[in-house]
């Protein structure tokens, strides 16, 4: 949740009120697309192209000094296969 306190989407009295809320509340104002409560694991949300919705028209990264622990590390530390992109396994198929 620190990273979701960083981007500015909640609030430090949000974050007390534990990831269930955390969640339901970014699910409906579409900032998330889903996540589990139980371990921490939150979804951001997507354009229709399945872009970022942080990307902005020149699709550059718009919270770039303050973004995501998994947008840090990429392509580093993603799973058990470093380098390996989802997103580009998910446009293939």
């Amino acid at each position: 949740m620190n990273d979701l306190l960083r981007l500015g989407v909640i609030s430090e009295e949000e974050m007390m009120q534990g990831a269930p809320f955390v969640l339901r509340k970014l699910t409906e104002s579409k900032i998330l697309s889903g996540g589990s409560a139980s371990d921490g694991t939150f979804i951001l949300a997507q354009k229709p192209d399945r872009s970022c919705i942080y990307l902005n028209e020149m699709n550059q990264c718009s919270v770039y000094p303050v973004r995501p622990r998994v947008c840090r590390e990429f392509p580093q530390k993603l799973g058990e296969r470093p380098g390996y992109c989802p997103h580009e396994t998910i446009n293939e198929a």
